[in-house]
């Protein structure tokens, strides 16, 4: 029955709401994009007006409990939005020097008058809504909490929100239809609708010890225990399966069953650790302490074991895992490799501990009042170094992370929040006598300190749907429902509520309701707008001088795009590719029309813009390709090719494309050598060379870096074999490959690729023994490379060997080939597989690959004239 305030309708609509925003929040890709996080915000501010209006009196007359760790909380708010307020010049200097210098350097030396804290104050006023709703689904669920029903809903929401999430995970995952666009670095992971299976691995290391706990706290029937003790093992089999008792546990089990087997197809190495020993110790601390007695009302409760606690929530688990393990056992060895190779891993070459270390960078030059909140992303460009090769948009150690983006003052306050509430769950578990709710709040006490444990290796709490279901389970296990301390209230009662407990509701309703008004970063919005205004005006241009007629300016399109390419800057001064725009709109100002763009004592404002771009983010490729164009179209040779230095650094795609524009500028091979840094940049220059005609000279570099080391050898003679092989000299390059293999001792994988590469030789001049005996040497060696699996297929069609190269075709097509791999080489594979099947006279099958080839190519010939034959029966 509900009390006197549980009928209240604020009551009810926090108990429904509540457990249903947890269960839909992960919903569209967790919370991240602006429209869900828009959704997501609105129904946090809504949840939160009811708490509002409530009576602040329970139905026994006493006031309400105070909001745990309310003050602060209430004070990192205010610290977040402080960080957004613009202030005298002298204050930004004296609160955060590093910040003042920023906005000095981007002003180009113009005064810059009043400003905020934070780097990137677009970016934390955006992130002030998230924040606020977070706080705003705490504050709502303190309220729900109050009472037993409510720490029971909270759970049930959070079981709910996890066993949604692995059951659409299971079916994308089992099935292959991967409907939920997931990247491909993911490919085989069970995520949900969360993009990062950590981040699903953290949900459900919240929902998984609140199901352990929801079970621990369900009595068996009292009339079935004698009847199951005079039962034999099929009796008590029967028991537990037919009596309705027994019900909401067998449906727990099966919801644990279902989340453990998506947490273990997740392949989340930490969630999975965390996520087992939280409802290890929920299932061991969670129960009745031997020999007391439930104090809250009802009858006595015999003491439990641990083998009980265990019994039913281990049993579902264990079915799940050692039904499903063969099939993850398979997925961990098959990313065995690429956790290793993996950018982000922990100590893998620029990888977390660099950017960790770096954080600590920013942080030193921020001590006081931090970067701002979500000010990470702008500043860690400009501190990065040349080992950190990928964009890094968060830290993946939240504590880290906020450390740097909050400072001193930000990291006490979130110190003081932590102690508050350890001293909170400490004093209520301490002083609870056993209730059938108090393995659901170890359940959450478990799932909050495992969450905060993979904080230290990732970013969660900065994924909506996380963070809400956090801040639920935090609520719900350190707010003590008031039917369970009778002592207390007879002893001396509540006193007033603090101002802190009536305040940060209201403040977190007012910004959760911002956050739906103002969901997303607005400067990636003015800076996607200049791009696209800047597009518009060149285009308009191309028109006007094609146009005899004349066509309407670009100057319109070109005015607006610096207008809101000056907004992006203001909004977020650390926006290189603002820089990097205006500097190319203000070289081409006369072309489209605009006046000048003039700052006092500074000569050349473009040459100065990129110069700041430079400063901002000086390894990020695409920004050093913009600037490699801006000093080849000035003729500045030496900068030029500076840039290409720093270009050859992380090499790849914006590499190879600056090899034409500086060849334009300094068509000199050895000039342009001595610029690149790296032996990949001079495999890629070389075969730039060979590209453009320039074969002698590029042959001469490919001996020359064979003869020069080991690490240059190997890929130089992929490339110099590849165009022996197009000249028609496939005898000698077998030759420079047998001798690079009797002259050097190579390691696996580099003896596998000469061994691959020599057999495609032998192959090329007709000799198809040798050919067949290195192929399987390099299989010997790598087995599970595709290039080599490819490799092999083709060596055995040419060699009158079908039914072999149809195996390893079919092996490539149907998985075991990465997706990056089929995406590029998918139609030689099938059609590879069809002409197998073609020798093999297996004629629909064929036909059914070379309608594959077709689709992939309509314009394949031979495609054509196989689709026909075969039609025809020929």
């Amino acid at each position: 029955m509900l009390g006197h305030e549980e009928s209240r309708l604020p009551y009810r609509i926090v108990a429904f709401g509540l457990p249903a925003l947890l269960a839909i929040a992960p919903l569209p890709f967790g919370g991240r994009t602006p429209s869900a996080s828009s959704f997501l915000c609105a129904a946090a501010f809504l949840l939160s007006v009811p708490t509002l209006f409530a009576g602040s009196r329970s139905s026994g007359g006493q006031e309400a409990q105070e909001i745990p760790c309310a003050a602060p909380l209430s004070l990192f708010l205010a610290l977040v939005c402080l960080q957004i307020v613009p202030l005298p010049e002298g204050a930004v200097a004296a609160l955060n020097p590093a910040t003042a210098a920023l906005r000095e350097r981007v002003s180009l030396g113009a005064p810059w008058g009043p400003a905020p804290l934070s780097v990137s104050p677009a970016a934390t006023l955006a992130a002030v809504g998230r924040l606020s709703a977070a706080l705003a689904i705490f504050t709502s669920a303190c309220f729900l909490a109050r009472r037993r029903e409510g720490v029971r809903a909270i759970a049930m929401g959070l079981c709910l929100a996890g066993l949604i999430q692995s059951a659409y995970g299971l079916v994308d995952v089992l099935t292959g239809l991967r409907a939920s666009g997931h990247a491909s670095e993911y490919t085989g992971r069970l995520t949900g609708t969360f993009i990062n299976p950590n981040h699903f691995a953290a949900l459900l290391e919240l929902a998984l010890p609140a199901a352990v706990g929801l079970s621990l706290s369900i009595e068996e029937s009292p009339a079935a225990r004698p009847r199951a003790r005079r039962r034999r093992v099929g009796g008590r089999l029967a028991e537990v399966l037919s009596d309705p008792s027994n019900g909401r546990k067998r449906l727990l089990g099966v919801c644990i069953g279902v989340m453990s087997a998506a947490l273990l197809f997740s392949l989340s190495r930490a969630g999975i650790l965390l996520a087992s020993a939280a409802c290890l110790g929920t299932a061991l601390l969670g129960g009745k302490p031997a020999g007391s007695s439930r104090q809250s009302g009802g009858t006595q409760h015999s003491p439990g074991g641990i083998a009980k606690r265990l019994g039913r929530p281990a049993g579902a688990a264990a079915i799940a895992l050692v039904a499903l393990a063969p099939l993850a056992y398979d997925q961990v060895l098959r990313l065995a490799g690429q956790y290793r190779t993996s950018p982000t891993d922990l100590f893998a070459a620029g990888g977390r501990a660099a950017v960790w270390k770096t954080t600590f960078d920013i942080f030193r030059d921020h001590p006081l009042a931090g970067t701002g909140l979500a000010g990470f992303a702008a500043t860690l460009p400009r501190y990065r170094g040349t080992d950190v090769a990928i964009r890094w948009e968060e830290a993946h150690n939240d504590f880290v992370q906020l450390l740097a983006e909050t400072g001193l003052i930000g990291a006490a306050i979130a110190a003081c929040v932590l102690a508050g509430a350890l001293k909170t769950a400490r004093g209520s578990f301490a002083r609870q006598a056993f209730e059938p709710e108090r393995p659901i709040r170890t359940g959450l006490a478990l799932g909050c300190g495992a969450f905060l444990l993979h904080e230290t290796l990732d970013f969660g709490a900065q994924i909506p749907a996380d963070a809400f279901a956090f801040a639920a389970a935090a609520a719900g296990c350190l707010v003590r429902p008031l039917a369970d301390i009778p002592r207390l209230l007879e002893a001396r009662g509540f006193a007033a509520r603090s101002l802190a407990t009536r305040s940060l509701p209201v403040l977190a309703a007012i910004g959760a309701l911002w956050g739906v008004i103002h969901p997303r970063d607005d400067s990636l919005r003015s800076l996607e707008e200049g791009r696209r205004l800047l597009i518009a005006a060149d285009r308009r241009l191309a028109e006007r001088a094609e146009s005899s007629s004349g066509a309407q300016g670009p100057a319109p399109a070109a005015h607006d795009a610096r207008l809101s390419l000056l907004r992006a800057v203001s909004e977020n001064p650390a926006a290189a590719e603002g820089h990097l725009l205006l500097a190319r709109l203000q070289r081409r100002a006369a072309l489209f029309g605009l006046p000048d763009e003039i700052v006092p004592g500074v000569a050349d404002v473009a040459a100065a813009r990129l110069n700041v771009a430079a400063e901002l983010d000086p390894f990020r490729p695409d920004l050093r390709l913009g600037l490699l164009r801006e000093h080849a179209a000035r003729g500045e040779r030496t900068a030029a090719l500076q840039e290409v230095r720093a270009l050859s650094i992380h090499g790849g795609g914006p590499l190879w494309l600056s090899f034409p524009i500086i060849w334009s500028l300094v068509p000199d091979p050895d000039l342009i050598d001595r610029y690149i840094a790296t032996p990949e940049g001079e495999i890629s220059f070389t075969d730039f060379l060979r590209v453009i005609g320039k074969r002698t000279e590029a042959e001469e570099r490919l001996r020359r870096l064979l003869s020069s080391g080991t690490p240059q050898a190997v890929p130089a003679y992929g490339s110099l074999a590849e165009m022996l092989m197009q000249e028609g000299r496939a005898e000698e390059a077998a030759r420079l490959g047998e001798r690079l293999l009797e002259g050097r001792g190579l390691e696996r994988g580099a003896a596998a690729a000469v061994c691959g590469r020599l057999a495609q030789s032998y192959m090329k001049a007709g000799l198809g023994e040798p050919a067949m005996r290195r192929i399987r040497q390099a299989l010997d060696l790598s087995s599970e490379d595709p290039t080599l699996q490819q490799a092999a297929a083709e060596i055995y069609l040419a060699c009158g060997l079908p039914e072999e190269a149809k195996n390893r075709y079919e092996f490539l097509l149907r998985g075991g080939a990465p997706e990056p791999f089929l995406q590029t080489r998918g139609k030689s594979l099938h059609a590879g597989l069809g002409r197998a099947y073609d020798r093999l006279r297996r004629r629909d099958a064929a036909l059914r690959e070379w309608r594959e080839v077709s689709r992939l190519d309509p314009l394949d010939e031979e495609a054509k004239q196989r689709i026909t034959a075969l039609s025809h029966g020929l």
